[in-house]
């Protein structure tokens, strides 16, 4: 049977060009050799530098596709080993990099990634950068407070979004109504400003600055603001494009009463993962126990909430706290936790976590034990479905639901594998359209989804 690879993902509302003019290495199945290697000290944080984007982390001879790192926007990776990979003439950097809880490493092309962490803490500053904290308010600006003093500059690059006034609205809650944001998060009070400082203060790494803001959100009217902290990013010298980034406050702000809730709570981010169980997140995260405030840069999940804690329950939302040291609701419903020794089954559908390493085949003989005939192991934003055949698991399709939140109403795309095409990295084509409800935010259906619904 000819494997075919399904993927679902969002149908852009204009045409997508390259990002950037840096080339990009091939992905051809020639061989790859190595011919040039520095190490580091594996301490040296890094993020996806285009959220969203698909950016694969390969195993050292390059022959394997890993992972995908669009479906970890929050990771930090760190730095561990540079290496200059030739294919014939063409020559490419890899960066061999660690996820932070040291389950996942492969090798990634460098310009997929960026200094620092995703939250905004770029440890390669420029000499002599490092930040000093004040105590600033801008009321005109809507600016309630601020470590760093306002300013276009910072020791003399420039710093990008310095004025939330004029900032272009964000995009991250543009599913929310002017309504919604007014009667979840109205302007912050004194005692609010106050609280989210202290807390702040109390859980910050060293040098990070921030300040909480009224931001403009891409809403009902484009001018509704909301109440958020955002962090800095200083300056960073990019050796690899003998150029200096400029400064800038992140775009992917924290909502006040995210914050609040958390201070609320009294508790920080827990530090160790069952070793039993895994859970992922198949929806995105909300800003409030509101259907209608679904952040966009949440877009790829499942999110393998590796280190999480339950805070509380509102309705249908739980109010969770990750690894980032952040609370956000999420549907109660879009917790999926399934076992890591053993097959779960849900809603009469068999049900791996991926890279179970050892346990993958002693999960697989034990499906066929229970008499299951298909399973499908959850996988990034999606699944890999297998098919018993001849009693061998044989991989028949595979999903992967990415709907790229920055359009809106958005389409979804079912795409398969051209076998008839001659090319080494075969394209995809088109078979079905799917169209979400535009007011519901249910994508589990897709991972419940009977075969039919991709063409099976």
């Amino acid at each position: 049977m000819k494997f075919r690879k399904l993927i679902l993902a969002t149908a852009l509302m204009t045409t997508v060009g390259l990002v950037g003019t840096a080339t990009q290495p091939a992905t051809g199945h020639a061989a790859y050799r190595w011919t040039k290697v520095k190490n580091y000290s594996g301490s040296l944080p890094y993020h996806q530098a285009k959220k969203g984007t698909t950016a694969y982390m390969w195993n050292a001879k390059h022959t394997k596709k890993l992972h995908n790192l669009k479906h970890y926007p929050k990771t930090t990776w760190y730095l561990s080993k540079s290496v200059k990979m030739t294919q014939g003439k063409k020559s490419s950097i890899y960066y061999r990099v660690t996820s932070g809880n040291k389950k996942i490493t492969g090798y990634v092309w460098h310009g997929y990634l960026a200094p620092g962490n995703p939250f905004g803490n770029r440890t390669a500053p420029v000499q002599n950068n490092t930040p000093k904290s004040g105590n600033y308010s801008y009321p005109s600006k809507g600016i309630y407070y601020s470590t760093l003093p306002y300013a276009s500059t910072y020791q003399g690059t420039k710093v990008d979004d310095y004025d939330p006034a004029t900032t272009e609205p964000s995009k991250w809650l543009q599913t929310m109504t002017t309504a919604t944001i007014k009667s979840n998060s109205p302007k912050l009070t004194t005692d609010q400003v106050n609280t989210i400082v202290a807390y702040e203060t109390a859980h910050a790494y060293k040098g990070y600055q921030f300040r909480i803001v009224d931001l403009p959100v891409l809403g009902s009217d484009g001018k509704t603001t909301i109440p958020a902290v955002e962090t800095f990013t200083a300056p960073v010298d990019d050796p690899d494009y003998d150029q200096t980034l400029h400064g800038e406050w992140t775009e992917d702000p924290i909502p006040a009463a995210s914050i609040l809730a958390q201070a609320q709570y009294g508790k920080g981010a827990p530090s160790s993962t069952s070793t039993t169980s895994i859970t992922d997140l198949i929806g995105p995260f909300y800003a409030f126990p509101d259907d209608k405030s679904a952040f966009i840069q949440q877009a790829d999940w499942p999110l393998d909430l590796t280190s999480f804690a339950k805070l509380a329950t509102k309705g249908d939302f739980t109010l969770i706290t990750t690894g980032n040291n952040r609370t956000y609701y999420v549907k109660t419903s879009d917790l999926l936790t399934l076992s890591e020794t053993q097959p779960t089954k849900i809603h009469g559908i068999w049900f791996t976590p991926a890279d179970s390493g050892s346990q993958k085949a002693d999960m697989q003989a034990q499906l066929i034990r229970d008499g299951a005939t298909s399973y499908r192991e959850i996988q990034g934003c999606g699944f890999w479905d297998y098919k018993l055949v001849n009693g061998k698991w044989v991989e028949r399709y595979s999903v992967d639901i990415s709907p790229e939140l920055q359009t809106w109403p958005r389409k979804i795309n079912v795409h398969a594998t051209d076998e008839t095409s001659t090319s080494a990295t075969k394209p995809y084509r088109l078979i079905k359209q799917l169209t979400p409800n535009v007011d519901s935010n249910d994508y589990s259906q897709y991972i419940y989804a009977p075969d039919s619904t991709f063409g099976f």
